[in-house]
């Protein structure tokens, strides 16, 4: 795949490429973000994912080096591996001549595996690596699918790419979600916008139920998000899949009888 990027971004891109391919043990280096996806706009971050072999990862000194010499803004942040956590796992932020570049580093056998483990249906959710939503494991699906790959001499990048979203198809990734949504949705309702006594306290959701609401609420877009992305290709086999997707897409009003209690107090 081949992009079009800005000349200042594609004439910085050809001085910094020879740098990082000549860096040992880099085994890929890819284009990402909205830059890949085509929907960037003129003051985009340029995102270089690097990838490296876990039995012979490269050289962050080599890394350090390049990062001082292309930042136009004093020392760049660049950091070991994993100091950003197990998922977004290291990188740098570097002002540049060209705008703001960051590295992000990637295990090729950590991504393969997490890949692997998603087209059988088991997912992970990490929720300090990026409160307060949290990484969502499948991101690495939307990463190598989306990503324009710069450098990758062995195809570490074509496999995963040839995977790609279809992860989100699998039927036990897809019909696993509809009980927990609508378990998630009722305990929503329960949680204070059907202004049951108790649950509305000066015109405001009591902050305990806040919480459980936002909780409630982001647990259960992240699960339809995913059924619905299956839908592209086909739609839901289960019927609690389903009747979650229609549920969130014709929501209820709030209660009148909240909204009055809400305007009273308010």
């Amino acid at each position: 795949m081949m992009i079009k990027l800005p000349d200042d971004k594609q004439a910085f891109l050809d001085d910094l490429l020879p740098r990082l391919t000549a860096v040992p043990g880099m085994a890929a280096v890819v284009i990402g973000g909205s830059l890949a996806r085509g929907t960037a706009r003129p003051d985009s971050d340029l995102d270089l994912a690097l990838y490296y072999h876990d039995a012979a990862p490269f050289d962050l000194a080599a890394i350090r080096a390049i990062a001082e010499a292309i930042s136009a803004e004093g020392t760049p942040t660049v950091t070991g591996f994993y100091q950003w956590g197990a998922w977004v796992n290291g990188g740098a932020w570097i002002k540049t001549r060209a705008g703001k570049v960051d590295f992000l580093y990637r295990s090729v056998e950590h991504v393969r595996r997490t890949i692997d483990e998603a087209h059988a249906g088991h997912t992970h959710t990490d929720y300090e690596q990026q409160p307060t939503f949290g990484f969502h494991s499948t991101i690495y699906l939307a990463e190598t699918h989306d990503c324009v790959p710069v450098y990758d001499p062995d195809g570490v990048i074509a496999a995963p790419q040839s995977g790609g979203r279809d992860v989100s198809a699998r039927p036990q990734s897809t019909d696993d979600h509809g009980q927990p949504v609508e378990r998630g949705i009722h305990a929503l309702s329960r949680a204070g916008l059907r202004g049951h006594r108790g649950r509305l306290q000066h015109g405001r959701l009591h902050h305990a139920h806040a919480v459980q609401a936002h909780a409630c609420c982001m647990r259960s877009m992240r699960r339809i998000s995913r059924a619905t992305n299956a839908r592209r290709t086909r739609s839901p086999r289960s019927p609690s899949s389903r009747k979650a997707i229609w549920r969130l897409s014709s929501p209820a009003a709030p209660p009148r009888r909240g909204s009055r209690r809400v305007s009273r107090r308010g």
